[in-house]
């Protein structure tokens, strides 16, 4: 990882080759870092959307005291996430749901490809994510506002994670408490035929500013399509991290 700190990783094999290689530089170098600059001084850190753990064991790496919330509805990978998360120790500092997070509490349609290498685009669209194949499950949904007031953890949250195919929208709404009344950074994936004009509105109507986190660092941006991909979003007055090492591993100073 960027701060040195390591951890064991189990998921599809090209990712096992290439982060075991790579590091967290192999796939989303700027995401990778800016995560783990901000969950480094985290208290308690939300990954929704989950997956096999990746994000969620860099911030239990990086920090020995960070409290985890993970979302990961995808049977198969919620038992990967579960497993990843003992291997590495890390299970009693955790939270892991097998639930979707939305802007409701109740029962939706889950698509759940049917190969393992595109498990990462699971999602709440029934006829799957860009259309690929696979089965459709019923999960739980909850409001990640809801699930924090229960756990007693809704003021302590300073980073959340989302990755969940086009459905941003309906987690931001589900956590607009937690916007509100906690302030955290949050990183998030949009994607070009996604709901990114929402989640723009969302966050700017509670005073987010955003970054696109390119491959030579982070970039302010007005708006969520100047930087397709993997963005973050600050509080309004707050400082983005430095990555000092991001960059100088890059020639950049």
């Amino acid at each position: 990882m960027p701060d040195g700190a390591r951890f064991r990783f189990a998921g599809v094999e090209k990712d096992e080759r290439g982060y075991f290689w790579g590091g967290a530089d192999w796939r989303e170098g700027t995401t990778a870092h800016v995560f783990v600059a901000l969950a480094r001084e985290a208290r308690t850190v939300v990954d929704v959307g989950a997956n096999a753990g990746l994000y969620s064991l860099m911030a239990l790496a990086t920090s020995p005291s960070v409290r985890l919330l993970a979302y990961e509805p995808a049977p198969a990978t919620h038992t990967l996430l579960c497993e990843n998360l003992r291997a590495n120790g890390f299970a009693s500092r955790c939270v892991v749901r097998d639930r979707a997070a939305s802007d409701t509490a109740g029962v939706a349609q889950f698509h759940v490809p049917d190969r393992i290498e595109w498990a990462v685009m699971a999602s709440l669209d029934p006829d799957g994510f860009r259309g690929i194949d696979g089965e459709v499950i019923s999960v739980v949904t909850e409001r990640v506002d809801d699930a924090l007031d229960e756990l007693d953890l809704a003021h302590t949250v300073d980073l959340v994670k989302i990755d969940v195919e086009h459905f941003e929208h309906l987690v931001l709404r589900g956590m607009e408490r937690t916007l509100t009344r906690a302030r955290p950074p949050v990183v998030f994936e949009a994607h070009p035929d996604g709901p990114y004009e929402v989640v723009g509105t969302i966050l700017r109507d509670h005073d987010y500013v955003l970054y696109g986190c390119l491959p030579f660092g982070l970039r302010p941006v007005a708006a969520i399509p100047e930087a397709f991909g993997n963005l973050l979003a600050l509080p309004a007055g707050r400082r983005p991290p430095v990555l000092a090492a991001h960059r100088r591993r890059r020639g950049l100073g």
